[in-house]
């Protein structure tokens, strides 16, 4: 049963990551649903306090190390404005954060290719995983923002390790 609901918790994932990264390229949110609040400007602030720049953004996000460099950002994606928090750990493990989740499409690397083959799970966390060249990511999301951790040198087992024993995950 654990197996059946990881794989319609990847298949639902995969869906949304879809949605918003092929088909929503700055076209404005669809359907019927409510679109997110807006967020209050605050341009753009870059700073070597991970907790500032937690803050800033608006919600707890998963981290490598809070020793790093990383900026918070506003951003557009048509017509839906969004806040994009990227953040630099000294340990190489990458941050990258977007609210609403709907705006996923603004913290994908272009360059790494999707794998939906394998369900991975880390956690409760559904994981969609990419990877290319010499790097990897895992993209998830929640019910405040939409995630992405990502590694250079790595293969998705690799950079799984390291987000097991090196990320903290809020609660």
């Amino acid at each position: 049963m654990r197996k059946v609901l990881s794989v319609a918790g990847l298949l639902l994932l995969v869906a949304l990551f879809f949605v918003g990264m092929v088909l929503g390229g700055g076209e404005e949110i669809k359907g019927g649903r409510e679109e997110p609040a807006s967020l209050d400007p605050i341009g753009t602030l870059t700073d070597t306090d991970f907790s500032a720049l937690e803050q800033a953004f608006g919600c707890p996000v998963p981290y490598g190390s809070r020793s790093g460099v990383g900026r918070v950002t506003d951003a557009q994606l048509g017509s839906l404005q969004a806040r994009v928090l990227t953040w630099q750990a000294d340990n190489g493990i990458v941050t990258r954060a977007v609210r609403p989740a709907e705006a996923v499409q603004l913290i994908r690397y272009d360059d790494l290719t999707l794998d939906n083959s394998t369900a991975w799970t880390l956690g409760s966390r559904t994981l969609l995983t990419a990877a290319g060249g010499n790097a990897a990511c895992v993209y998830f999301s929640d019910e405040d923002a939409a995630y992405c951790l990502y590694q250079q040198n790595a293969d998705i087992e690799k950079l799984l390790a390291r987000l097991a024993s090196d990320v903290t995950f809020p609660q």
